[in-house]
């Protein structure tokens, strides 16, 4: 069912792309938040082509936390 439903347009993550594009044309970054790691996977899907996607949750280990931040 969930596919079905991702299966049509999805406005907002095409006003995300929007918002991106512009961040990425000012030589700008952004920091996104979801509470679902579901959502995560769904966004790293559709931007890991375009863009460089980094992930911070529980699951990181610390190592790899700080060199996320420092980059």
């Amino acid at each position: 069912a969930a596919r079905r439903v991702l299966a049509v347009d999805d406005t907002k993550l095409e006003r995300l792309r929007e918002v991106l594009a512009e961040l990425k044309a000012l030589d700008r970054q952004a920091l996104l938040f979801t509470w679902s790691k579901a959502t995560l996977r769904y966004l790293q899907e559709h931007f890991a082509g375009e863009y460089r996607i980094e992930v911070l949750n529980g699951d990181v280990k610390r190592d790899k936390r700080r060199t996320i931040m420092k980059d």
